[in-house]
């Protein structure tokens, strides 16, 4: 959804009534984050996996967000989208980049979260319920107080219109899918998670239910994110529980159709689709043109290329190695033990941090 959101962008400003759809992209990213934290880690670790080592892994994926957000930024920059001060800026999280905000957004809640590590492990979605609510009290406080705000504090507290979703704020999606991924592991029963969805669909009622033409409310809803607005995080949860009851449906047959199949594959390699597709968006030229039909045509076959060669690295990797002439396995080879390296040298200056297991 989110590549879809930035080739429309990039080659059509025609298709605006699919803007509301592909804004639920960002929610559902970081609902997913907070799912993935619970079954992917912390759930190991209560099977005796090493917390070191799931502290490291953590590590290891912030740095590789950030790497792969740096090198959209750079492509950027190659082609003129970003002047030298904006990418600097963006590279030093002050600014905005071209594509990639999702990255950036994953690169903090890894740090977060491995700062604060030792209370996340012990009380789980209810210690990021609690980040949230000292982040939207601070969000509210700020926006009493001053009408502007400096781009960091924006991205971190979500006040003015410098950034959304900002990461405080954001901890809402984080604890709502840590909650359902608590559920699916067995730590804890489905009342966090489901009175968050409760709340949810009220916020979203009332934000929807405002006077006005479908056009408006689509605005508002596009608009929300950037204002860090409470409805945009309830229809994120809305729609993220919406399309995770879809899948479970569709899943629960014995024999998926090929579609599901083929999205669940291809869900494998998200940092791959987002990471390069993104990255290629901003070496391509725009289309500039106003024929609706050229700019779907560049839309599906980008979109095509991009989830065939997905397709391709999950079930058949040698395959874009040999079309490489080896070089991905030899960069490989060597990014993967120095993100290792450097993952556990800043586990280690982090060791003095609050919430950091000693």
């Amino acid at each position: 959804m989110a590549m879809l959101s930035h080739a429309l962008f990039q080659f059509s400003q025609d298709f605006l009534f699919l803007k509301p759809l592909t804004r639920t992209a960002t929610p559902a990213f970081v609902i997913l984050f907070g799912i993935m934290l619970e079954i992917a880690y912390l759930r190991k670790i209560r099977t005796g996996t090493d917390s070191a080592r799931i502290e490291t892994r953590l590590l290891s994926r912030m740095i590789t967000c950030y790497v792969l957000f740096a090198a959209i930024t750079l492509a950027a920059f190659l082609t003129d989208r970003l002047n030298a001060r904006p990418t600097l800026k963006a590279l030093l999280f002050l600014d905005d980049g071209h594509f990639g905000t999702i990255l950036k957004i994953y690169a903090a809640l890894f740090f977060i979260v491995v700062l604060l590590f030792l209370w996340i492990r012990r009380h789980g979605a209810v210690f990021i319920l609690q980040l949230a609510i000292v982040g939207w009290t601070l969000k509210f406080l700020l926006d009493v107080s001053f009408s502007e705000s400096p781009y960091v504090v924006s991205f971190i507290i979500g006040n003015a219109e410098g950034f959304g979703p900002a990461i405080l704020p954001s901890m809402t999606f984080v604890a709502f899918g840590m909650a359902f991924g608590e559920w699916l592991s067995g730590r804890r029963g489905p009342l966090l998670w489901s009175l968050l969805l409760v709340l949810a669909v009220v916020v979203s009622t009332i934000a929807l239910s405002q006077p006005g033409t479908l056009a408006d409310i689509r605005d508002t809803w596009v608009a929300a994110r950037w204002s860090n607005r409470p409805g945009y995080f309830a229809i994120g949860i809305c729609s993220t529980s919406l399309f995770l009851m879809v899948f479970w449906l569709t899943w629960r047959r014995e024999r998926p159709d090929p579609v599901s199949r083929f999205t669940a594959v291809t869900g494998r390699q998200t940092l791959f689709v987002y990471g390069a597709g993104n990255i290629v968006l901003n070496l391509l030229p725009s289309y500039s043109g106003q024929d609706p039909v050229v700019a779907s045509a560049f839309v599906t076959i980008f979109m095509a290329l991009l989830l065939g060669l997905a397709w391709i690295r999950s079930v058949r990797p040698d395959w874009l190695n040999r079309l490489g002439m080896g070089i991905p396995s030899m960069v490989f080879r060597v990014y993967d033990p120095a993100v290792e390296r450097c993952a556990v040298t800043i586990r280690k200056l982090l060791q003095m941090g609050p919430g950091t297991v000693r």
